[in-house]
């Protein structure tokens, strides 16, 4: 079952999902060390494509709350 994530009036689809995973690393539910989940099951957890999910795992790398590893993934 996909946990919705809603995005606020003006706010983009990817804006609140940053907002979403930048506040589960904020608030140690993500904590420092972990890995995201994959790309593609980050997808199907929030039910979006993987497009956005991309796009909003490259505005948490950009803005220092995750790094990429290639081959590894993403981790916080």
């Amino acid at each position: 079952m996909a946990e919705l994530i809603s995005p606020k009036k003006g706010e983009t689809l990817v804006e609140a999902v940053t907002d979403r995973l930048q506040r589960d690393i904020e608030q140690g539910i993500l904590p420092a060390g972990s890995k995201l989940p994959s790309i593609r099951r980050a997808a199907l957890q929030f039910g979006m494509s993987k497009n956005t999910i991309v796009d909003a795992y490259a505005r948490l790398v950009s803005s220092g709350h995750a790094s990429a590893r290639p081959g590894s993934g993403f981790t916080v």
